[in-house]
């Protein structure tokens, strides 16, 4: 019986963010922070104007079953007979996700030096084939100043073992390719995933991002197996009080993430 190499993974992929197809459109009210510590008249209250949002690929990200090598660009995926190699040929097989475009380059084989045919040749989501989430934030038509707002992720659930959370990535891109913000995913609860707070004038236009998710392959043991990831994605107006915090509309602190722009790699090309 073939064994894994390393400890790899031996599972298949369904790994997608769970999408809609329509545009879903988020409009965040003006409000008023009750600014939490603070008595002096002019620190209660702070106001912001308002924030349009339209996720284009729903806002809610879902990954299961991951295997190393995966990233949620629309290329990645488990393949029952490709993603299984031997590629030391000791007898040990790693277990790893393939890439739809290299197999395409390969003329439907698993690789131009593995000639094995794919289990599957036309990958869809079931099979872990899945794009980035994608959204826009702009100013209400009738807002007449500028807006400051983060983004983040909430009802976070990370099934990864503990030891194994250090290789898996999400990336926040100001569109598609400049990095914003790139770290591991938190273990629970809510994740900022900005460095500071973003601003939008009220004349601006509108500001595209995109987040993705990669499980990096590594030569060490991955002990996660038959677990996944879940967050929801969150634009929030922020204000900036007396005392040079920023905070959302009930007064809470916001705890930015620490500066990390650095895009991180699949471990496989």
């Amino acid at each position: 019986m073939k064994s894994e190499n390393n400890g790899k993974i031996a599972i298949a992929v369904v790994a997608m963010f769970v999408v809609a197809l329509s545009i879903v459109g988020f409009t965040y009210a003006y409000f008023t922070a009750q600014v939490q510590g603070n008595t002096a008249d002019k620190s209660v209250e702070v106001t912001a104007g308002r924030l349009e949002i339209v996720y284009a690929n729903g806002n809610e990200i879902l990954a299961q079953n991951i295997v190393p090598g995966w990233v949620s660009n629309g290329d990645y995926y488990f393949d029952t007979v490709c993603s299984s190699t031997d590629e030391n040929e000791d007898g040990i097989y790693e277990i790893k996700a393939v890439s739809k475009s290299a197999i395409a380059e390969a003329k439907n084989k698993c690789s131009e030096t593995d000639q094995r045919t794919p289990a599957t040749l036309s990958p869809t989501t079931a099979d872990g084939l899945t794009d980035k989430v994608t959204f826009s934030v702009s100013n209400s038509a009738e807002n007449t100043a500028d807006n400051s707002y983060i983004i983040r992720l909430t009802n976070i659930t990370n099934g990864l073992a503990e030891a194994d959370r250090k290789n898996f990535f999400v990336t926040l891109y100001d569109g598609e390719d400049a990095v914003v913000w790139s770290g591991n995913l938190a273990a629970s609860g809510t994740q900022v995933i900005v460095p500071a707070a973003r601003t939008i004038a009220d004349d601006d236009e509108t500001q595209n991002y995109s987040i993705s998710l990669t499980y990096k392959n590594i030569e060490g043991a991955q002990s996660s197996k038959g677990v996944g990831v879940k967050a929801t994605v969150e634009v929030i107006g922020v204000v900036e009080n007396d005392d040079s915090e920023w905070v959302d509309a009930d007064g809470r602190t916001i705890t930015f993430a620490s500066p990390n722009t650095n895009e991180p790699t699949n471990g496989l090309s």
